[in-house]
């Protein structure tokens, strides 16, 4: 009978060894195929201040802001990073961009504040996902 026992214990730790060394492994090639996008702040540029209308009655004022930044691949794999892009620390606008396995891409990404006051203005990426 114990000896019974003893083989049952030594194939349910034998299953449960390679079942989770399967999983680590999975998980680890996972990383390893996964896309690595960084991204540098190159700077920004704000446009002209712009008054909106509704039919002729001014509405408000809108600053347009072009951000210039490069995001680099160094992964294995195609990926998508997701930018979100910031005014004084709030998210204002957000974008997709596609980088190559082993690619550098330069890039611009446009978008509006609703006033005419002097902003900082930065990224980040918030996201990536295999392409």
């Amino acid at each position: 009978m114990a000896f019974v026992v003893s083989i049952t214990i030594v194939v349910v730790i034998g299953v449960v060894g390679v079942v989770g060394a399967y999983a680590i492994g999975s998980y680890l090639i996972g990383l390893a195929t996964e896309p690595q996008v960084t991204m540098t702040w190159d700077g920004d540029y704000s446009g002209a201040c712009t008054p909106t209308y509704w039919w002729i009655f001014q509405t408000g004022v809108t600053t347009a802001v072009t951000a210039n930044f490069t995001l680099r691949n160094t992964g294995p794999s195609n990926g998508v990073a997701t930018v979100t892009f910031t005014s004084d620390g709030s998210p204002v606008s957000h974008s997709d961009f596609f980088v190559g396995a082993g690619k550098t891409v330069q890039d611009t990404w446009q978008f509006s504040v609703n006033d005419c006051n002097h902003h900082q203005y930065s990224a980040y990426i918030s996201g990536v996902k295999q392409a």
